[in-house]
């Protein structure tokens, strides 16, 4: 969501807030369309999503996301992407070309006095490489070999990786807001001592002007 600020300092703002209602939000400058004044004309909403993504937000079908919620859809599409890639109906199997090009690589790749894929091997490489659906190797791999074994934790570990990677991406979003926060106050602060040095330099001038003969 994009809306106009009231004119406050030199540069005209709009203040961006997260369509996901996380509560992120950030102000920033642009122009403003139809009328110089702001709340007046309307912001450019053109120019602040370019802005916003070189921020790292995004813009998916008129949704404006935050770094941080981005990076759970993201997580959440890939997850969802993996799962219907895998999904097989229990009632459908592999051809028998299929069934028997399987059973040959997983004889190459999986250990069965350990009773687990050898390597970084798992359901999903040995179907990439044999480029047909992960269910399929998963029925041939459990029938006639055993359970997929430690390698399972990779799925779990990369969820993990992808939540941490959302978390560290909304800490460093945070701190970054911390920062311009922080450049605003001291913009502020440049403004007031401006303010206070040309009213100070006026009544000196009057004051001068009084006490001349």
């Amino acid at each position: 969501m994009i809306e106009g600020l009231k004119k406050t300092g030199a540069v005209p703002a709009a203040r961006v807030v997260c369509d996901m209602k996380c509560g992120r939000e950030e102000v920033v400058p642009c122009f403003y369309k139809g009328r110089a004044k702001p709340m007046i004309g309307e912001p450019d909403q053109g120019q602040i999503h370019k802005k916003m993504i070189s921020m790292g937000w995004s813009l998916v079908k008129g949704v404006l996301r935050c770094p941080a919620c981005e990076a759970k859809r993201k997580a959440a599409q890939a997850g969802e992407t993996a799962q219907a890639a895998q999904a097989v109906p229990a009632d459908i199997a592999p051809s028998k070309k299929q069934r028997i090009q399987i059973i040959s690589m997983l004889a190459e790749v999986y250990d069965l006095d350990a009773g687990m894929y050898a390597g970084g091997e798992t359901d999903e490489t040995v179907a990439g490489a044999l480029e047909i659906a992960p269910g399929y190797v998963e029925q041939v791999r459990a029938a006639e070999f055993g359970p997929a074994g430690g390698n399972e934790d990779i799925k779990e570990l990369r969820a993990d990786l992808e939540a941490f990677k959302g978390d560290a991406a909304e800490a460093l979003e945070a701190l970054a807001r911390l920062n311009r926060d922080l450049r605003a106050r001291i913009e502020r602060a440049r403004d007031l001592a401006d303010r206070l040095g040309r009213i100070e330099k006026a009544v000196g001038a009057r004051v001068i002007k009084r006490g001349a003969p």
